[in-house]
């Protein structure tokens, strides 16, 4: 954008909340319900890593209602992603 346009600076919204995958060009509806699910254990496994299990958890679960706003992902799809734990080991409500 700095070289496109010539400003100083950019700012990310809170849309990339809902759509992280923005940064690599791609808009949210272009996102395979897989991915999005790879992406959301992966986001939840680097919380726990960083913030510990419990505060990990609790804070990820900001993200989860952006993540699945997803119209692609059905009712069943949705509760399968919560039900389910991340890889690696880890454990608690959250999975």
């Amino acid at each position: 954008m700095q070289d496109y346009t010539g400003c100083e600076a950019v700012m990310i919204g809170r849309e990339a909340m809902a759509n992280p995958w923005i940064f690599s060009g791609r808009d949210r509806e272009q996102v395979p319900p897989e991915e999005v699910r790879a992406f959301m254990r992966e986001h939840l496994k680097r919380n726990i890593e960083f913030y510990g299990e419990v505060d990990g958890q609790r804070l990820f679960r900001k993200y989860v209602a952006q993540y699945l706003m997803m119209k692609r992902l059905m009712r069943e799809e949705r509760r399968d992603i919560l039900s389910k734990k991340p890889p690696g080991g880890v454990s608690g409500g959250a999975g």
